[in-house]
């Protein structure tokens, strides 16, 4: 996992994931050069500030290049009135600008990050306005925050999962108990509205969070459960609290209902277990190393047969060697699929791979070189 994202994938999408106006492609083709499509989405740009600042973190790469992509795509993403735009022409103009709470998202984690190398003021204060206008314009009356600046149905838990992984980033790096407060509100949500009675987690809701009308309020994607253990187990580092139970019962629901014949987590199941799409996203299998990672680091447990399984089948299955690509999805009958290349993706395969070998290595941080003493 180290040979491919550092010496392999990481600067294979430095040299061409990079545009001639300093922003990231949106994809790439299997051939490895870039598709374009028009736009820049805020969210690509942010991802890729991210994988470039934990690679940079751990000894690989320019600790000057995700501090310089954060702020051209901060400053060509952010509305005159507040937020961050959803889309930027390809020139860093403005092209969408629907503001979406899981752009916001993206931009206060791409700003912790950013902030653990560069400390400069300038940089965190991006946070402080982004929670400012998620507090101003896209505060709801039922908890949480609407979809868009203008609100807009159904409401999802996804936004919110990430707003939790972005204000733990926050408070890592600046110890700023605004921080830890808005971390605690968004696990109240999951605690009171997201996991329904079965132990499963809902993915759609009205404006007052009961499940969505139809087949929506029942659906369930077993990667979410997954992303979920490993969040519950990082705000029990940060906040220096037990375990929330929750996590035990998010990672025993999806791994009795949501995996395939060879144990990966499927595209889609009901709240009650029953399998909707078994196509196989590279994503949810890189949210299941990352749960299997941190419930070994719980036990104290230094191998897991488990981790070998899923890092095995990563590497014969997604992950491609030359040019350091990866396969999107498995159809169900585990047919790669060749439809896209995005660029998003490289942040859940960086973030599973980095949290192996920070496992690996006994570090309790990933930013622990960062954080000052």
């Amino acid at each position: 996992m180290r040979r491919w994202l550092f010496e392999s994938a990481v600067p294979f999408w430095i040299e061409q994931g990079m545009d001639c106006h300093g922003l990231a492609h949106e994809e790439l083709g299997f051939d490895g050069k870039p598709k374009e499509l028009g736009y820049r989405r805020s969210l690509v740009q942010f991802r890729q500030v991210y994988v470039l600042a934990r690679a940079a973190l751990m000894g690989f790469g320019s600790r000057a290049l995700p501090c310089t992509l954060f702020h051209r795509a901060a400053a060509a993403a952010w509305h005159p009135h507040g937020g961050f735009v959803h889309k930027v022409d390809t020139n860093g103009a403005g092209y969408d600008a629907t503001r979406q709470s899981y752009d916001q998202a993206f931009g206060m984690l791409a700003c912790a990050w950013t902030y653990a190398i560069d400390r400069d003021s300038n940089t965190l204060e991006y946070a402080y306005r982004t929670l400012r206008f998620l507090d101003d314009n896209m505060a709801s009356p039922h908890g949480g925050y609407t979809e868009a600046a203008n609100p807009q149905l159904p409401r999802r838990q996804n936004p919110h999962m990430h707003l939790l992984e972005a204000f733990l980033a926050l408070y890592e790096v600046t110890g700023d108990e605004l921080f830890r407060s808005r971390a605690a509100i968004i696990l109240s949500l999951l605690e009171r509205h997201f996991v329904a009675s079965t132990g499963a987690l809902r993915e759609y809701f009205d404006d007052a969070w009961h499940p969505a009308d139809g087949s929506d309020g029942e659906t369930v994607e077993p990667g979410h459960h997954y992303e979920w253990v490993w969040l519950l187990h990082e705000y029990a580092r940060l906040i220096d609290e037990p375990i929330h139970p929750l996590a035990s019962q998010l990672f025993d629901f999806a791994t009795r209902h949501g995996l395939d014949a060879r144990g990966r987590p499927v595209e889609q199941v009901d709240t009650h277990g029953v399998q909707r799409r078994g196509a196989v996203k590279l994503w949810a299998v890189t949210e299941q190393l990352k749960a299997h990672v941190v419930r070994a680091e719980a036990c104290a447990r230094d191998f897991d047969p488990a981790i070998v399984s899923i890092v095995g089948d990563l590497s014969e299955h997604f992950l491609l060697r030359e040019p350091p690509l990866w396969f999107e999805e498995l159809e169900a009958d585990g047919t790669p699929s060749r439809r896209r290349m995005p660029a998003s993706t490289l942040y859940h395969i960086t973030l599973a791979g980095t949290e192996l070998l920070r496992w690996k290595s006994g570090a309790r941080s990933p930013l622990v070189a960062a954080v000052p003493v």
